[in-house]
């Protein structure tokens, strides 16, 4: 019996992460802090989602409202805006503050003080900080430095 070729529809829906990551990309950063990136890919409209790295992929790719995958590595095809403005622009007002304090070297007991805070919640501030810069550990001032000064003086 003789197969018929499978012709693929121009249209037709994106079915895999190695398919969308094949193609030349143009990220856009956007004010929604969960859903930092979106890019128009012919008619098609692409997300990526944060996630809560490292218990989950760090992203997870959405095209026209589906989830398609999770992935950590950034496809070579596609082009990404600068990262500090795209986390810049998940950072509340209160998480530069700390985020600044926390690079000059002071405890969450000093912040607390400081913005008087109670320590807790200084504490989740830094845990928030930490999932978001990927910083863990003794490795916390120097990410917190390196990102307050890419983020906090813009």
């Amino acid at each position: 019996m003789k197969r018929t070729p499978v012709v693929e529809k121009k249209n037709r829906p994106v079915r895999s992460l190695r398919e969308c990551s094949r193609l030349a990309v143009l990220w856009h950063k956007t004010n929604d802090p969960v859903m930092p990136l979106r890019a128009d890919v012919g008619p098609d409209n692409w997300q990526l989602r944060l996630n809560d790295f490292p218990v989950e992929h760090m992203y997870t790719l959405l095209v026209n409202g589906r989830e398609i995958d999770g992935f950590d590595n950034w496809p070579k095809s596609w082009k990404r805006p600068e990262a500090a403005a795209v986390l810049a622009g998940t950072l509340t007002e209160r998480e530069r503050q700390i985020l600044t304090m926390l690079a000059e070297g002071k405890n969450a007991r000093d912040i607390a003080a400081l913005l008087a805070l109670p320590p807790g919640t200084v504490a989740e501030y830094r845990a928030k900080l930490r999932r978001k810069l990927g910083a863990t550990g003794n490795a916390d001032k120097a990410k917190f430095a390196a990102f307050r000064d890419l983020i906090v003086s813009r």
